[in-house]
């Protein structure tokens, strides 16, 4: 009892609400209106500093809130771990900043209540992983710790109202965040599906999953040879249609391409496309309210820099309607993206262009321009 109160008695030190800091974000574009059938579109790309400077650092996660803001998460290389509320011109409204070594904030997901669920890993000694809820405002309501390892790559909230996590296993708790269970899955992406399942990804199949973590079908969608190149998806989700979209990468470096994966509900491979060129890759891809497709990653080829952030917006069908590069001299890389209230998008990415502001945060209109 004694451990568990000192604790979430660390846990509460570590949150503190800092004051906005003097310096305005660096906006290295245009703030500019565009006009999409009489809704205003804002647009602008924003640098910010993430307490380090030199080290690279980045905006792992951004979603959008009720007031037409962003809340994102933050990380640098040095273990400084925030979130960050900017509104919807990408001026800074409040962090949230989290310095202590031993909690990293790997992953965030936004909860039905407007507020935000944060998970990562306790320690380098992999001694758990904690789950911390806080409301819109980024202030702690509660911080539960599982005895499981690994650095978390996704959490989401689930229909139950729990939550489901993936680590170096598959991990599903209750809404306080409480273990349920727990399943061992080579995996690289996870998601829930409508059904309350879960889809799975590895390199070459996919797993469906009951509400339990039950398996009720697994599919090979992609043939791995010693002639053929290596898939790697850091993202799935699900279609309108039932099917599931998957974004990643195909091919041995340096000579991998971004690779956009459209498969049907029962696990067949509708068509493949490859963007971006060679040194591409995707971090994720999300459907858009048209039954398109966006993607977010990077490209060397077609880069001005030695790496730039790199778009795509396709239809249906995975035909390519938009692709733009962002960036400066050095490298950059898209890690996260979502369609706006006002019908452009919001991508979250790193960089090493601008100095020593490392979080870079872009907002096109509908057509990928600034």
């Amino acid at each position: 009892m004694k451990k568990l109160l000192y604790t979430l008695l660390a846990v509460s030190l570590i949150f503190s609400a800092c004051k906005k800091e003097e310096d305005e974000p660096t906006n290295s574009g245009n703030n500019n209106t565009g006009n999409d059938g009489g809704t205003t579109v804002l647009t602008w790309e924003k640098t910010y500093f993430d307490g380090v400077g030199d080290e690279k650092g980045g905006a792992d996660c951004i979603n959008q809130t009720s007031d037409n803001g962003y809340v994102i998460l933050c990380n640098a290389v040095s273990d400084i771990h925030f979130l960050m509320k900017i509104d919807e011109n990408g001026d800074e409204e409040w962090r949230q900043e989290q310095f202590n070594l031993t909690y990293d904030f790997d992953y965030l997901g936004k909860t039905n209540d407007e507020g935000f669920i944060i998970s990562g890993s306790i320690d380098d000694s992999n001694n758990g992983i904690h789950l911390t809820k806080v409301n819109e405002y980024g202030n702690l309501e509660w911080s539960s710790i599982i005895q499981q390892e690994g650095e978390v790559q996704y959490i989401s909230e689930t229909i139950d109202g729990g939550y489901i996590i993936l680590s170096e296993n598959l991990i599903k708790t209750n809404s306080q965040g409480i273990l349920e269970w727990t399943k061992d899955f080579n995996l690289d992406a996870v998601s829930n599906t409508n059904d309350g399942g879960y889809i799975i990804s590895n390199s070459d199949s996919l797993i469906k999953l009951n509400s339990n973590g039950n398996i009720e079908w697994e599919k090979k969608v992609f043939i791995i040879t010693a002639n053929t190149p290596e898939y790697d998806f850091k993202s799935i989700e699900e279609t309108n249609d039932g099917g599931y979209i998957l974004a990643g990468s195909s091919g041995d470096k340096p000579n991998y391409e971004l690779l956009l994966a459209k498969i049907d509900l029962n696990g067949n491979l509708e068509w493949d496309e490859k963007f971006g060129g060679v040194g591409s890759g995707g971090d994720m891809a999300k459907q858009t309210i048209d039954g398109g497709y966006i993607i977010v990653g990077h490209t060397r080829e077609l880069s001005n820099g030695s790496k730039d952030v790199y778009f795509v917006k396709t239809d249906l069908n995975g035909n390519q309607l938009i692709g733009k590069t962002f960036g400066g001299i050095d490298s950059d890389d898209g890690l996260c993206v979502s369609e706006t209230n006002d019908g452009g998008y919001v991508i979250g990415a790193e960089t090493e262009s601008f100095g020593s502001n490392n979080i870079y945060i872009i907002k096109i209109d509908a057509n990928g321009n600034l």
